[in-house]
């Protein structure tokens, strides 16, 4: 009996001791100040890559980073130049950022959020997605090359169509995360 709980304590035991591991949550999730905060202060979208710091009963303390564009600090993007969301927080959120890269506007910050939905694989999230939009975008019409649109264009392309396919509304960001972080049209 003590054998088979071994590694399931050794496994628990190692990710709260040493933390740090990289994940990408597979939904959006709700951003907290403090363990256990009733009210979110924001959202983490899909693909994100974040650190986890420490499991703690239900929350994960996590560290976000990303770059803030035109002083704007209620949003995280993924690059400098793309309106490719990390993370997005409502006004007057109490963010504490760490600078990583004064020149490009690169931060961090250490948040919560519940510990649950996070995917090690990145490649693995991304053919998630990949085959979401394959199977569900073909269906009307040919499907677009995903290089046809900008990072910036996805968006309100993926909004104007996706009502019309089977595309669950919590796959709705990882396909859109999906197509802006792969497009290479500039």
């Amino acid at each position: 009996m003590i054998a088979k709980k071994f590694p399931l304590f050794f496994v628990i035991f190692c990710s709260f001791v040493f933390g740090g591991e990289i994940s990408y949550p597979n939904e959006v999730k709700q951003l907290y100040l403090n363990k256990g905060d009733k009210n979110a202060i924001g959202r983490l979208l899909p693909t994100a890559k974040v650190e986890i710091l420490k499991n703690d009963g239900d929350f994960a303390q996590i560290k976000i980073s990303g770059f803030i564009q035109n002083n704007k600090k209620q949003i995280l993007y993924f690059n400098p130049n793309n309106r490719i969301l990390n993370a997005a927080f409502k006004a007057n959120s109490d963010i504490k950022y760490e600078t990583i890269n004064k020149q490009t506007n690169e931060v961090s910050t250490i948040l919560w959020t519940q510990n649950t939905n996070f995917e090690k694989n990145y490649d693995e999230l991304m053919k998630k997605a990949n085959k979401l939009y394959a199977d569900n975008c073909a269906m009307c019409h040919a499907l677009h090359n995903i290089n046809e649109f900008s990072a910036n264009q996805w968006p309100a392309m993926l909004k104007a169509m996706i009502d019309r396919t089977t595309i669950e509304k919590e796959d709705r960001f990882l396909v859109e995360q999906f197509l802006q972080k792969t497009t290479t049209k500039q």
